[in-house]
């Protein structure tokens, strides 16, 4: 069952047609769920019966990350300096009087020439194809496919959002502890010394996934999308979830990133 259904969204996925290939990415979510929730029970990765899953995985990434000539995707957007116009803005009028003023020189081109350059960033790719899901190459296709997921989550139903939630809480123990994230490090009656102990941090529902902290990012993006389109209590869950992953593996980005909820 679970191969008819692989196949099915991977021709869906092939197809020209925007709107048929939308229907299988709402499925990303789920399948990326049930590929770490096999890891994390300790199941073989080589299991017939799960290798199809694999196969859509790797073969959507391979997809997304060269175009229709075999080359890398790199798709990069400008960031304009103040001090150069553009079609947003003017310079100001002191910068226009200054310039204006400045005597045509030689060296005033040579610095114009070699003065600071618009700033440009990444948002997608360059990315290596890979044949085969592993240890090292995990993270990065699992990645790259929140990054596919995230880019069309104007056109995600509620119930694709909710299966990201279950994907998160499924992936990423509940602490033993009672506590919220936010109260794992605040003194406590038990020990005197200010900190919760190391096994009050540790889950005890099983073993942990190391989740790079890309990964958790494009997860966070995904759970605030949630949040504020209905999907409330799975979300707030599901955002704790991930701020206890990142206080474990000490994760500046994903905690500054979660941290957004309070400063909005």
């Amino acid at each position: 069952m679970l191969e008819g259904i692989c196949d099915q969204l991977y021709s869906l996925y092939r197809s020209r047609d925007v709107r048929l290939k939308r229907q299988a990415i709402l499925f990303l979510p789920a399948l990326i769920g049930i590929h770490l929730d096999r890891l994390k029970s300790g199941l073989t990765l080589k299991d017939k019966k799960f290798q199809c899953l694999d196969v859509i995985l790797l073969g959507i990434y391979n997809l997304e990350v060269v175009d229709e000539d075999g080359n890398p995707v790199d798709r990069k957007f400008r960031i304009p300096l103040l001090s150069k116009p553009s079609v947003y803005h003017e310079p100001s009028a002191h910068t226009i009087q200054s310039q204006s003023a400045a005597v045509l020189t030689e060296h005033a081109l040579m610095k114009l020439e070699n003065g600071p350059s618009d700033m440009v960033l990444s948002s997608f790719g360059p990315y290596t194809e890979f044949d085969q899901i592993c240890a090292s190459t995990r993270m990065t296709i699992l990645t790259v496919l929140l990054k596919v997921y995230n880019q069309n989550l104007s056109s995600v139903p509620k119930e694709s959002l909710r299966s990201v939630c279950r994907t998160v809480l499924k992936i990423i123990p509940c602490s033993s502890t009672s506590k919220g994230p936010d109260q794992l490090f605040t003194p406590t009656n038990n020990h005197s010394n200010g900190t919760s102990s190391f096994k009050d941090i540790i889950s005890k529902t099983g073993p942990r996934i190391h989740l790079s902290p890309e990964l958790l990012v494009e997860l966070a993006y995904s759970v605030y999308f949630c949040l504020y389109n209905d999907v409330v209590l799975e979300g707030r869950r599901a955002l704790d979830r991930i701020h206890s992953n990142a206080l474990y593996n000490m994760y500046p980005n994903v905690i500054l990133v979660r941290n957004l909820k309070f400063m909005l």
